[in-house]
């Protein structure tokens, strides 16, 4: 036996020692990764509501979100709840993350303290987030509210009308912005010095030197920053455990949608759109990937 292991090469090289290590791991990913989503792909084309077997297989959950009236309106309302809180993760998020980042990068006295004041947020957990923040924006007894009436404004309705509630969400989503903080500023120095030197040699000004230089040399990270933005903002679970889907739906957004279904064990259109999301991003990280020409890396000098 040794001698066909020795034939083999894998006593020499060591690589059985390997499979044995990354074994548990493999293990763990093939029963709580593969196998519930092979599960969960095949109970997408069944009605099932754990209680009883599968039944009734088909599309039927694929089609129902486009046919049936009462499911088509809270698919099209996530998406369009997932879209705008997308497109906000993007563009706001993401251009104050950057202009965060280029702040807290500066050589001054005491920007150490600030780095771990903008990032201490991102070390609370998102429930207890969630709960802090509920009670603030309490219409009736909130400190927001209480500070608003202070400075001689009127109350705000926050998560208790449905044309304020996808506002107040959209802002304090902004309380974790320092979460990328440290990629940015790592990116930031690590562009070389003789870069601005050159520049100032020149002539430019800040701005310039911004747009011209940091930016650049800076796309490796608004790349990886850009994708993780996308695929957290279509995951988005809202403050549920606060709000619920806020009212008149105002805030249901797609996983939302998919929790709601599986807490009514509607299982099998619950592991539908949750496949539906699944191809979503990877259509959109593929694409993203196909078109990251833009993108700067320091082997391409």
């Amino acid at each position: 036996m040794q001698a066909s292991f020795r034939k083999k090469g894998l006593l020499k090289s060591g690589a059985w020692v390997g499979y044995i290590l990354i074994a548990p791991c493999m293990i763990g990913i093939l029963i709580f990764n593969f196998i519930p989503m092979g599960l969960s792909l095949f109970y997408s084309f069944s009605t099932y509501d754990i209680i009883n077997p599968p039944r009734n297989f088909g599309v039927h959950n694929y089609t129902n979100v486009f046919t049936n009236v009462i499911l088509r309106d809270k698919f099209l309302k996530s998406m369009l709840h997932t879209g705008e809180y997308l497109i906000f993760s993007i563009l706001i998020g993401l251009f104050l993350s950057f202009l965060l980042a280029l702040f807290l990068n500066q050589k001054l006295k005491g920007m150490a303290a600030y780095r771990v004041l903008y990032y201490l947020p991102n070390l609370l957990p998102p429930v207890c987030s969630a709960i802090v923040w509920a009670d603030i924006t309490d219409p009736l007894y909130g400190l927001g509210n209480s500070l608003l009436n202070h400075m001689g404004l009127p109350s705000y309705t926050f998560y208790a009308d449905p044309s304020s509630a996808m506002p107040t969400f959209l802002i304090l989503s902004l309380w974790g912005l320092g979460s990328g903080l440290m990629l940015w500023i790592a990116q930031f120095q690590n562009i070389p010095d003789a870069l601005y030197e050159a520049a100032d040699l020149e002539g430019a000004n800040a701005f310039e030197k911004c747009i011209k230089i940091t930016v650049p040399m800076s796309t490796p990270t608004i790349f990886y920053t850009l994708i993780n933005s996308i695929i957290a903002g279509l995951q988005v679970f809202g403050p549920y455990l606060v709000t619920g889907a806020g009212p008149d739906d105002s805030l249901l957004f797609f996983v939302t949608n998919i929790y709601i279904n599986h807490r009514e064990f509607n299982m099998g259109l619950a592991c539908a759109l949750s496949w539906m999301l699944f191809v979503v991003i990877a259509v959109l990280t593929l694409v993203l990937f196909r078109k990251s020409k833009w993108v700067f890396y320091g082997e391409d000098i």
